[in-house]
């Protein structure tokens, strides 16, 4: 079994209520930059040694949230929430599952068939055609 670096794409910071700056959900999408991963045997992790918009980076998934949001406060991710858009890969569904939270990223992300149940999937090395992505809960203080 190997972890696989993800290349941490877009991410989109949906905060609490209103005049609450102290952290919410993000939506973080992400592929893999020319590596194959094999169903069932690998995982993918989010930040700590893969890529920042396609920057090799040895930063934290946390940091590279913090440093996206340009206000100085300190992200902690709290929570791994579900796939809200599955990754394309010559139109193959790449669906992320699971994932925990450690020193601030996220390991142990299964690529499936389903966004929910399904079975392992494997992907190439070529370029993904749609990033995949999740929910990140998190806090900002």
């Amino acid at each position: 079994m190997a972890a696989k670096a993800a290349n941490v794409k877009g991410i989109q910071f949906h905060d609490g209520p209103a005049g609450s700056n102290n952290g919410g959900v993000a939506w973080v999408s992400f592929d893999l930059l020319a590596t194959a991963s094999t169903g069932g045997t690998d995982t993918v992790s989010l930040g700590a040694g893969g890529y920042d918009n396609g920057t090799a980076t040895t930063d934290s998934l946390a940091t590279i949230m913090q440093k996206r949001r340009r206000d100085g406060k300190t992200v902690t991710l709290t929570a791994v929430g579900a796939q809200l858009e599955p990754g394309l890969q010559a139109g193959v569904k790449l669906c992320p599952q699971a994932g925990t939270i450690g020193s601030g990223s996220i390991t142990g992300v299964t690529l499936n068939t389903a966004a929910t149940g399904g079975s392992s999937q494997s992907s190439t090395s070529a370029n993904w055609d749609g990033a995949a992505m999740i929910a990140v809960s998190y806090t900002a203080v």
